[in-house]
């Protein structure tokens, strides 16, 4: 089981991988398991996938229980399968502003250059 953590201590992010993991003083990138001590280089992704013990990146954690395991693999794969949909999208918007392609905004076809510039930014700013 995880040590309890205490309250004066803040995750550097909403990620959910710090329930089982906290950052080492001195390098932003390398997280503590809460479960064995181990320092994990590389960030919070890689402790995850030590816990979810995904074979790869990282040298898998063995001893860990089918419980935090599952659960961490499952949000693994929810998180990458959404960062396959938001690259997609970035992909196809990218496309459409350099294609010039902006869609019908109901323009009565007079070119007015400040509703060209914002209409650009909107689009730009689904981008991100």
């Amino acid at each position: 089981m995880p040590c309890s953590r205490n309250k004066e201590e803040v995750a550097p992010s909403d990620d959910y991988g710090w329930r089982w993991g906290e950052l080492v003083e001195g390098n932003r990138n390398n997280v503590k398991c809460r479960f064995c001590g181990r320092i994990i280089k590389r960030g919070i992704t890689q402790l995850k996938e030590y816990l979810a013990v995904k074979k790869g990146n990282v040298t898998p954690y063995p001893h860990g229980s089918v419980k935090v395991r599952k659960s961490i693999g499952q949000q693994l794969q929810e998180y990458h399968r959404e960062k396959a949909v938001r690259q997609r999208r970035k992909e196809e918007l990218e496309e459409r502003i350099s294609l010039g392609n902006h869609g019908n905004y109901g323009d009565s076809g007079d070119d007015d250059e400040e509703l060209t510039i914002t209409r650009r930014k909107s689009v730009r700013s689904q981008v991100e």
